[in-house]
């Protein structure tokens, strides 16, 4: 009796392509937030890269203190919080309120649109609030 063991190698391939993909989503995820950090001169701009740190250099790029990740783990406030920084985010880049909106609901887009127009950071942020 030959019993087959192949099954193992096809769970190793999927284990692998499954991290490729997710890394491959978290790159494109996180990049835009790094290059904007870059144009907001923010010091430790490598932070953006760590994954529940980088929303602390997302309210950075709002002007808000990092303390508010604290809020984005309560339900409904967290909820009202990131759409308030999102909000502060592009209006700190010199967007319009109809582009905040709009890069509210659409936010992937926006943040890549943020990372590669030539719009500057146009706000002063507390030089408290660009060190880690």
């Amino acid at each position: 009796m030959i019993e087959d063991f192949s099954y193992g190698v096809y769970s190793q391939y999927s284990f692998m392509i499954t991290f490729i993909v997710m890394a491959l989503t978290y790159i494109i995820n996180v990049y835009p937030l790094y290059v904007m950090t870059k144009k907001a001169n923010l010091k430790n701009n490598w932070i953006a890269w760590i994954p529940v740190l980088n929303v602390i250099k997302l309210f950075n790029l709002a002007g808000m203190s990092g303390w508010f990740i604290i809020l984005t783990f309560i339900p409904v406030i967290g909820a009202i919080v990131s759409i308030i920084a999102i909000y502060r985010v592009f209006s700190n880049f010199g967007i319009g309120i109809i582009g905040c909106i709009l890069g509210i609901i659409f936010s992937f887009i926006g943040f890549w649109y943020l990372a590669l127009s030539s719009r500057r950071f146009v706000a002063n942020i507390n030089p408290n609030y660009t060190k880690y």
